[in-house]
């Protein structure tokens, strides 16, 4: 075909209109798929794109053929809505929006099913329901590690993703897999058992990886719910090539109510201190001082309690629900060794520095359920 025929041939196919949010300008091209991922379409000789519906105030096209056009355009609104309020920091109203929309969006892989999620996840981590932020982090993951990304939400912290020399935790950790902020560590509550089965049924997909750390996460809530759950095999094959994985299984054992279970989990832990990154260095010390305190002896209980202070001494800025956690812990135990000016202390604390936290709502967990004799 002649060049000039082909070109007003083209110009001729870009009949449609997207009329995109923030005043961008209007594009003219040829909208060829319209469903829940977004619009796909294409202009001149350019491969086809996939616009999110965040991004979206308006579709305009030469016919009719898009039945459901209306109702994608709603959802369209409400995600936009959604996004900004987040991006102004007003959880309150973003939250509700997010929490109707993410059911749909759910196993799809696009960028629209991207921005859904990260805001849930984004929202329940604002408001330290670490618990309920489980299945957003796992589709956060999943369609992160699908090479799926998004411009929304570059300028809130943490970055969803950082590099080496950001200076800053970010929402996703490549490396691991896992949500730095989402540590498996739980202030009971009614939902819990739902987490459970929401984490059974999940659906990774292909990734093996992602199915173990969610199989891991599951058996950290039962075993607070006070279920026997038999020790993580650290040896298995595939566990050291995988650090989420290996992470997530060192912090399962040293809560194990099998006495040699915890001591191998956390000589395995402490050996692995130095070489963490900081926030795996605070999850560790956590659990460290979590277990060591579930022993008889005074001397382990003490060195359990020097592990715990880490943790609000040194992230509590950046690890709040952990930091408020930790302190919680430590109270309670200065309590039960009536030392009580030092419980009040760290409770005063407490409820000065992380005045919404759900512990103070809920009470402190049991450290080991399973174990009637733990003190």
């Amino acid at each position: 075909m002649n060049p000039a025929v082909l070109v007003v041939a083209l110009a001729l196919l870009a009949a449609d209109e997207i009329r995109p949010r923030g005043g961008d300008p209007v594009i003219e091209c040829s909208v060829t798929r319209v469903d829940e991922d977004g619009v796909r379409f294409t202009r001149g000789e350019e491969l086809p794109v996939t616009m999110s519906w965040d991004r979206i105030a308006d579709v305009r096209l030469e016919d009719d053929r898009i039945p459901r056009l209306a109702e994608h355009l709603e959802t369209a609104r409400q995600l936009w809505r959604a996004r900004v309020r987040l991006e102004r920091g007003d959880v309150g109203l973003a939250e509700p929006i997010f929490e109707l929309l993410f059911p749909d969006f759910v196993g799809r892989s696009s960028e629209t099913a991207l921005v859904v999620a990260e805001g849930l996840l984004r929202c329940r981590l604002m408001r330290g329901e670490i618990d309920s932020a489980l299945l957003p982090a796992l589709e956060v993951a999943r369609l992160r590690r699908a090479g799926i990304d998004t411009a929304s939400y570059r300028t809130l912290q943490p970055p969803s993703q950082g590099g080496t020399n950001s200076g800053l935790t970010h929402l996703w950790d490549e490396r691991t897999g896992l949500c730095p902020y989402l540590p498996p560590a739980w202030v009971g509550n009614a939902g819990l058992r739902s987490r459970v089965a929401e984490l059974d049924q999940w659906d990774a997909g292909d990734d093996a990886q992602l199915r173990a750390i969610a199989d891991l996460y599951a058996g950290t809530i039962r075993r607070s719910l006070g279920e026997e759950v038999p020790p993580v095999d650290l040896d298995a094959p595939g566990f050291q090539e995988q650090p989420g994985v290996l992470l997530l299984g060192m912090l399962s054992n040293a809560q194990h109510h099998d006495p040699d279970v915890r001591a191998s989990a956390r000589r395995a832990m402490e050996s692995g201190l130095a070489a963490m990154s900081p926030w795996a260095e605070c999850w560790t010390r956590y659990q460290l001082g979590c277990s060591m305190i579930m022993e008889t002896g005074t001397g382990q209980q003490r060195r359990g309690l020097l592990s715990l202070s880490h943790v609000p001494a040194r992230w509590d800025q950046s690890q709040p629900y952990l930091s408020g956690l930790a302190m919680a812990v430590m109270a309670r135990h200065f309590e039960s060794m009536g030392e009580a000016d030092a419980a009040h202390r760290l409770r005063t604390d407490l409820r000065r520095l992380h005045s919404g936290h759900p512990v103070l709502r809920r009470g402190v967990p049991d450290q080991h359920p399973e174990n009637k004799e733990a003190p």
